[in-house]
């Protein structure tokens, strides 16, 4: 059952994503690692295409460093474990990039299971405007952190081609799901995303987003048209596949998670619930 969360009176009238990490600070991590200093605290963020999660968990972040040692707090982003667009256009499957079994479960699996053992971890780097993962180079998760916040479209799902039981939140102590107050307000967040992602692509004259929109593109077209191409081209990414992916494998695990945050227009917090 989920019950609405509403302010205290000494907050202001309305949450924000600053207001609520004071409130999982209070409530949930200083608990935990007053406690527990055997492992860090694995805190989950997950939603659909498009409704801000990565924005969302670096705000996040930026309050909890405020809480702890800056550098003994991390954000794992599950893109970075995505396969290279190599390995999934030799399984025929580019059309459902960002599907699960695009994802490699198995090394997201095994760097969690390694940060619980205090180990540090090797993480690869997915670039949004290259759309791949960037060959040889990678960040890294240190040893003895307090806080891994997990961000990704895959957090509450399970392994699809895995024989294995155990999924990404049997690791998590906390976990939030956000949401869009409507689809009409998801596509929208996505077309701008896109439009600013083809923009400096377009600029660059380089990268998978030109190598995309360049045939349909004449570089006499005023830009007013380009940006009516471009959206379109967005709008149909998103009913062939974006839509699609959430409808059927991320939208469904959001009963999974401890809480769900609903966005309204601008991203704003419109609504929030707790689990019971």
């Amino acid at each position: 059952m989920w019950q609405s969360l509403a302010l205290g009176s000494a907050s202001s009238h309305q949450w924000t994503s600053y207001s609520l990490a004071d409130y999982l600070v209070e409530n949930f991590i200083d608990p935990f690692l007053k406690q527990s200093f055997s492992r860090p605290f694995m805190f989950g963020v997950s939603g659909p295409v498009a409704v801000g999660k990565t924005t969302f968990a670096k705000q996040l972040l930026e309050v909890f460093k405020r809480y702890y040692a800056p550098n003994s707090v991390a954000l794992l982003g599950l893109d970075n474990f995505i396969y290279p667009n190599k390995v999934i256009a030799e399984r025929s499957s580019m059309d459902r990039k960002g599907f699960p079994e695009t994802y490699d479960f198995s090394r997201v699996l095994s760097c969690l299971s390694g940060i619980i053992q205090g180990k540090s971890q090797q993480i690869p780097v997915y670039d949004q405007q290259c759309y791949d993962i960037v060959e040889g180079q990678y960040s890294k998760i240190l040893a003895d952190q307090s806080i891994i916040l997990i961000e990704g479209v895959i957090v509450g799902q399970d392994a699809p081609i895995l024989k294995k039981s155990q999924s990404i939140r049997d690791f998590l102590d906390f976990s939030i799901f956000i949401e869009s107050q409507t689809e009409s307000l998801l596509l929208e967040w996505y077309c701008q995303r896109f439009l600013r992602l083809a923009e400096a692509a377009l600029k660059v004259k380089t990268g998978y987003f030109y190598q995309m929109l360049e045939p349909c593109i004449n570089k006499h077209t005023i830009k007013s048209s380009v940006n009516a191409l471009v959206l379109e081209k967005a709008r149909t990414i998103w009913f062939a596949t974006n839509k699609i992916n959430n409808d059927q494998h991320i939208l469904p695990t959001s009963d999974f998670f401890d809480m769900r945050v609903i966005k309204g227009e601008h991203h704003k917090i419109v609504q929030l619930f707790e689990k019971i």
